[in-house]
């Protein structure tokens, strides 16, 4: 009797020994999980308000420098300075909104 328990005991290891490490690659080659999937998923870009606010920003540079523009009238130095003024601010709107 305590000969067949030790058997049983030493089949019943071998099976885990075996199992285990088959289960991980099997998961290893369906795409790193094991039946486990996310209960969420997890967005990194702007949100939808964010995005908003954005192009309202948008909006109101671009105004500005139609209004920088008729201001200049024909000096091309002051309307450089108003492309200039106005690349920044939509490069600092570009960084904020993503």
């Amino acid at each position: 009797m305590k000969l067949s328990s030790v058997f049983i005991a030493a089949l019943f290891s071998l099976f885990l020994f075996c199992s285990i490490p088959a289960l991980l690659f099997s998961a290893q080659q369906n795409g790193g999980t094991m039946g486990i999937t996310p209960s969420r998923s997890f967005s990194y870009g702007a949100s939808g308000e964010k995005l908003a606010q954005g192009k309202n920003l948008q909006y109101l540079a671009r105004k500005e420098y139609k209004i920088c523009l008729e201001h200049c009238a024909d000096e091309p130095e002051c309307k450089a300075r108003c492309a200039k003024a106005y690349s920044r601010r939509m490069q600092a709107l570009e960084y904020q909104t993503n």
